[in-house]
């Protein structure tokens, strides 16, 4: 028995040590790919990895959570955390409501994670970014070598998918004579996809996708795997569905039309059309959702209009004037048309970067006809991705629509580097000057990003996680929160519902709570709702707090008092 065990350990250790061996081979031969991912890996990680960690600084010490995960990430950690512990599933942040259309489904992995003992922080901020980076390099390699076989266009692919960025630097230096730009609101960078880890985490059966699409023929086995490939990104990001949705769509057609298999590729079409709206049902539950109204809201140039009316973005007050007058007497002026395309094409000039390289690469294809089947469904897909951007608005946060617009640059990647790939494998001297620049011009917010992996600050005390965990500690029951918080950490540590906090979550999802929250500021102590079993106090910020009839301390530091109800 104890030989069997021996040689089975054997078996075990030598393919670990062959997966090994040719891993090492495979980097040694290219040092080049390899020295990309490994740059990638370090702007990416960065941005996240240290997030939920504790640290000392000033000798204070607790948990730091930088500014541009804080309050995201605590929402997610709140779902994780609280919102599964019974079904229907429970809204963490408004107790007594279930909790609706929103792609809860990634915290519902990090929620199983836990069962295992791996705690949602953990997960949130190490285990899935690393998995995730691994995974989506060598889904981005194969992707790329299925595309072109060439070191060059591997290389270009892999650069643009880990650090294509926007022009946001250069408004920065003529606002603010620097480059640090992290403030200005864009969408989705390659180099930022893990502060939206359900966005990031989409890319992967996304990109699973587009390599399947891959193939001449596809049997019905693979199309079943598309079928989940989009239930999954659906499920991840409903924005990312859509636009997947309906590039599968543009392939499918182009088949039907090239085989001329009507019945076979209308079947096709059902199954997957049957994919997204059974991920629909399952993760967004629209029927509940959609009574507060429709999700997207057509409103064309809401988005775009700020270009020219920010004071920090490209400010034309005279065109804003003409476009407010030409709105009220000629609503269908082609000089109205004007100004907000010179709107959308500065909003596509700032969000795309040095990507834009890629619309040369489609032009000269076009004239001389030499677009494939794949490019033809990218650049439909580019297309339907930025009208959606640029023509809707979304109930409750009206900007939120620019998250269709990262799976616009994300495609984007593709035509940028099949550009600079042909400007690389030019031997002309000038030609590849042009290639360095955009790549130089490329860097700028990825070098400011890594100053991010730096950033040390205590986001929540060791003191109040104390208090956080005491409240972890006691039986389930509804937290009243002293002052009402705009987040949701309090469910995110103590794994408890709240009465009421984080009104922009709450107004994303559909619902008004104004009424609790009016009632909360009007009330004395005595009228606190029965449904509240715990009230916790954040003392630096809650100073007029009195002792509430019928509950009595559990808990008390410099920090935290939490009361529980008699």
């Amino acid at each position: 028995m104890s030989r069997i065990r021996s040689n089975n350990m054997s078996k075990t250790l030598s393919k670990k040590n062959s997966i090994l061996n040719r891993l090492l081979l495979w980097m040694a031969n290219n040092k080049r790919i390899t020295l990309i991912i490994i740059l990638g890996g370090i702007t990416n990680l960065g941005v996240i990895f240290f997030n939920g960690s504790e640290y000392c600084v000033k000798q204070v010490c607790g948990m730091y959570i930088g500014g541009l995960h804080f309050h995201d990430s605590l929402w997610h950690l709140a779902l994780a955390n609280s919102a599964f512990q019974s079904f229907p599933f429970q809204l963490p942040i408004f107790a007594g409501v279930p909790l609706q259309g929103y792609n809860y489904f990634l915290d519902f992995i990090i929620f199983l994670l836990t069962k295992i003992g791996i705690s949602a922080i953990v997960s949130y901020f190490k285990l899935i970014p690393v998995l995730f980076f691994i995974l989506f390099s060598y889904l981005s390699y194969i992707y790329a070598k299925k595309t072109n076989k060439s070191p060059i266009f591997i290389l270009c692919f892999l650069f643009f998918i880990y650090f294509g960025s926007s022009f946001s630097y250069i408004l920065s230096l003529y606002h603010s004579k620097t480059i640090w730009s992290y403030f200005y609101a864009q969408a989705m960078q390659s180099g930022r996809m893990l502060l939206n880890l359900q966005y990031a985490v989409s890319l992967i059966p996304f990109l699973g996708v587009l390599i399947l699409l891959k193939n001449k023929k596809l049997p019905l086995f693979q199309i079943f795997i598309l079928c989940l490939l989009l239930f999954l990104t659906t499920g991840f990001k409903l924005y990312g569905g859509i636009i997947l949705l309906f590039l599968i769509a543009v392939d499918f057609l182009i088949r039907l039309v090239l085989e001329k298999k009507c019945i076979l590729w209308i079947l096709n079409g059902i199954l997957i059309a049957f994919a997204f709206a059974l991920s629909i049902l399952v993760f967004y539950d629209p029927f509940l959702a959609t009574k507060s109204g429709a999700a997207f809201v057509f409103s064309p140039f809401a988005l775009t209009r700020p270009m020219i009316e920010a004071a920090d973005h490209f400010y034309m007050p005279q065109l804003v004037q003409a476009r407010y007058y030409l709105q009220a007497i000629a609503p269908h002026s082609p000089r109205l048309f004007a100004i907000e395309l010179l709107s959308v094409g500065l909003f596509i000039f700032l969000n795309c970067g040095t990507r834009l390289v890629g619309l040369f690469y489609v032009v000269q294809a076009l004239f001389r006809n030499k677009l494939n089947k794949d490019e033809v469904v990218l650049i439909a897909a580019i297309i339907f991705s930025t009208v959606l951007t640029v023509s809707l608005v979304q109930k409750g946060t009206w900007w939120n629509v620019v998250q269709f617009y990262g799976y616009t640059l994300f495609l984007m990647n593709y035509f940028a580097a099949a550009f600079v790939t042909k400007i690389f494998s030019s031997k002309k001297i000038p030609t590849i000057i042009f290639g360095i620049i955009i790549i130089i011009l490329t860097l700028p917010t990825n070098i400011e990003q890594i100053r991010f992996a730096y950033e040390r600050n205590i986001s929540i005390t060791r003191m109040e996680l104390n208090g956080l965990e005491k409240l972890r500690s006691v039986p389930t029951g509804v937290v009243l929160s002293l002052p009402l918080q705009d987040t949701a950490y309090i469910s995110a540590f103590s794994g408890k519902q709240q009465y009421v906090a984080d009104e922009g979550v709450l107004t994303i999802i559909g619902i008004d709570p104004r009424e609790r929250i009016s009632s909360l500021k009007n009330m004395k102590p005595i009228d606190i709702s029965p449904r509240i079993k715990y009230i916790y106090i954040n003392k630096k910020n809650y100073t007029t707090y009195t002792e509430t009839r019928g509950f009595h301390p559990i808990f008390e530091n410099a920090e935290v008092r939490i009361e529980e109800r008699d």
